[in-house]
């Protein structure tokens, strides 16, 4: 069992991460959910870090960054939503986002021969790609006024041709 893990975790790991992702929406409704959540993307987090990243400096911070999300996720559960610590969490994730990316990228920068791993983390890299813009997006909807509910003027288009 051991070795069937160990030959294809990048590929549970990228399953796992794509089931949590799609379990998301629960946490919206459900805070507590979210917290279990949380926790779980925590542990599947810890696992990815054991064997892909290598660099002292990622894996700590990493880990700091990672309890810190942690930390604002149960807040944001178990908290008002009328407070400020409530919106914690999606700024925390961005740091933990990119530091994933970090990582990742710190990976396959030292890799050089492709393997199905290494091709299942570039799909969990495209997958932390779109959390890390998704939470810009919900960042900067709540900094901002309403900053991607302006109508744009309509414009003139002029006709495209495509050749096949």
């Amino acid at each position: 069992m051991i070795s069937l893990f160990r030959k294809y975790r990048s590929e549970l790991l990228l399953c796992a991460l794509t089931i949590q992702i799609v379990a998301s929406p629960l946490a919206d409704s459900h805070p507590l959910i979210g917290a279990v959540l949380a926790v779980l993307i925590l542990v599947l987090l810890l696992i990815g870090v054991s064997y892909i990243v290598n660099n002292k400096t990622i894996r700590i911070a990493g880990l700091s960054i990672a309890g810190l999300w942690l930390l604002a996720r149960v807040l944001e559960a178990i908290g008002s939503s009328h407070r400020i610590y409530s919106h914690l969490a999606p700024v925390a994730g961005r740091g933990l986002s990119c530091m994933i990316l970090w990582a990742m990228v710190d990976r396959f920068h030292s890799r050089t021969i492709v393997t199905r791993n290494l091709i299942a983390e570039a799909f969990i890299n495209y997958l932390v790609i779109a959390i890390a813009f998704s939470q810009l997006y919900w960042i900067l909807n709540h900094v901002l006024d309403h900053p991607f509910t302006k109508r744009s003027r309509r414009v003139r288009a002029a006709p495209c041709f495509t050749s096949v």
